[in-house]
């Protein structure tokens, strides 16, 4: 397991253990530390899976949706100006409006963007919601399969049953188990550590998954890598260190301390728990994996700073060695 510390001085003030999982587009582990077989709710972290449907199926492209509009899809954006106007256009090109989305309504994630957006009189609204372009994209499929658009999110619902295929056939894990319910609303499926790395390694590859997913897996990749600040915001870590690594890095959070991503060029993708279900530990251990098999792409990527409330540097978070040598 990879131990992660939060130093204030020079005392450990808090310690963090992240499960991980490296593997290879057939399947083979090359890396594992903590247990990887257990599986956990990846929440966020799949919803480049769960726009597969919403591609392959030829919905996006009936709908005319640009590769921007593919990224929020992907997206737990943060809600700023730029992301609730392109999920809005999403849902215009649909003929539908906020009111379609089953997400519920959120602030903006940034502190100081939520203050800015409260003191122009802005409200919790579901286009301000992180997940507002993935229900953007499953109302897509639901009006191009002509099915009802008002209960998209249930899981019998034919959208999320061809969500579920896709997670299933992906990462090769069999989910018989019954879905727990995702903070927007959505079923949200437990899956293996190792099961969700190789996932990322066929969607980066397209290994296993026949053309057409295939197909739909290496656009939306690039929607990602190519609108990074789509896919989260201002200051997130995602959006940092896709836009560092030039399109040769995938990653992309969910909550309760999960990060999955992949490396393209070498075949190899990645899942991230930390069990306490921190955010900034699993950045941190989803940054050192990707310093031993990329390098190092951005300032911060497997450390980050402890900070007193005028900016001082007074300690840091960091792994308590190096678990890649």
């Amino acid at each position: 397991m990879i131990r992660i510390d939060e130093i204030r001085g020079d005392r450990v003030e808090s310690t963090h253990h992240c499960s991980l999982a490296v593997v290879d587009a057939d399947g083979h582990l090359v890396a594992e530390f903590g247990d990887i077989s257990r599986p956990v709710y990846p929440r966020s972290a799949v919803k480049l899976i769960q726009a597969l449907p919403v591609l392959e199926s030829g919905a996006a492209d009936a709908y005319h949706f640009s590769e921007e509009d593919l990224a929020l899809c992907c997206a737990s954006h943060s809600g700023e100006d730029r992301h609730a106007a392109r999920a809005a256009a999403m849902l215009e090109k649909l003929g539908l409006d906020e009111t379609a989305l089953r997400c519920g309504p959120d602030w903006p994630f940034d502190p100081a963007i939520a203050r800015s957006y409260a003191a122009d009189g802005g409200v919790p609204r579901p286009l301000r919601h992180n997940c507002s372009g993935k229900h953007s994209g499953f109302l897509c499929l639901a009006c191009f399969l002509k099915c009802d658009n008002k209960q998209y999110q249930l899981p019998d619902h034919e959208v999320q049953r061809r969500v579920t295929a896709a997670l299933q056939q992906v990462c090769g894990f069999e989910l018989t188990a019954a879905p727990a319910v995702d903070g927007c609303s959505i079923p949200t499926h437990a899956i293996p550590l190792r099961a969700l790395a190789h996932g990322f390694a066929r969607l980066a590859t397209g290994n296993g998954l026949g053309p057409e997913r295939a197909a739909a897996a290496k656009r939306l990749f690039a929607a990602c890598m190519n609108h990074p600040e789509l896919v989260a915001g201002v200051n997130r870590f995602d959006s940092r260190i896709m836009a560092a690594g030039n399109g040769r890095i995938l990653a992309k959070m969910g909550a309760q301390g999960v990060y999955c991503g992949a490396l393209p060029d070498k075949g190899l993708g990645f899942a991230v728990k930390c069990h306490d279900g921190a955010v900034v530990p699993a950045e941190i251990a989803f940054g050192a994996a990707i310093a031993a098999f990329h390098g190092t792409v951005m300032q911060h990527q497997d450390r980050q700073p402890v900070l007193s409330a005028v900016g001082r540097m007074v300690g840091q978070i960091a792994p308590d060695r190096d678990y890649f040598n």
